[in-house]
């Protein structure tokens, strides 16, 4: 017994002697991979190279040059998300092809370019924010997603582009 007791405390030993190498040798080669990649990026940087995120972030974009500008315009007074289900989103989505005039109902026929008519204000704002070279909505993506008024952009993205395509159609 005092034997196994013995082969168990030195096969222990050994055991957690084998742990401590494994965690400084990985200790060292983190540290080495750290240096090597640090010394990389240094050399990329004086060449003029970009190498993070923020060296990719442009100027501000001049005042009444920013098409962001005018889509938040449009989202900020944009149909309420109710009224684009109960409207548009029953009117598009019984014919999914809006590109083909002749595949429309006739209930379609009247209320389509009655809608695009009720919107032409928010559909004249798309096409100014069209014409605009720049769009930056200057958002921290990481945190924004998590917003309501995030969430319902793609709504109000889809609803504007079914308006836009059905105008380009009319």
């Amino acid at each position: 017994m005092g034997k196994i007791k013995g082969t168990a405390k030195i096969l222990g030993a050994i055991f957690v002697g084998a742990i401590l190498i494994v965690l400084v040798a990985h200790f060292a080669f983190d540290t080495y991979i750290r240096m090597e990649f640090e010394r990389e990026v240094r050399k990329l940087k004086e060449s003029g190279e970009l190498v993070s995120f923020d060296d990719f972030v442009k100027e501000t974009i001049p005042e009444g040059q920013n098409a962001a500008d005018i889509y938040w315009q449009i989202w900020n007074t944009f149909p309420t998300v109710d009224t684009y289900k109960n409207e548009l989103e029953r009117l598009y989505h019984e014919n999914r092809n809006y590109a083909d005039f002749a595949e429309w109902t006739a209930e379609q026929r009247g209320d389509i370019p009655r809608i695009l008519a009720e919107n032409d204000n928010l559909l004249d704002l798309a096409h100014e924010a069209s014409r605009r070279s720049q769009c930056d909505f200057y958002l921290d993506y990481e945190t924004y997603y998590m917003t309501q008024e995030f969430s319902t952009l793609p709504v109000h993205l889809r609803s504007l582009s079914n308006m836009l395509s059905v105008q380009a159609v009319l």
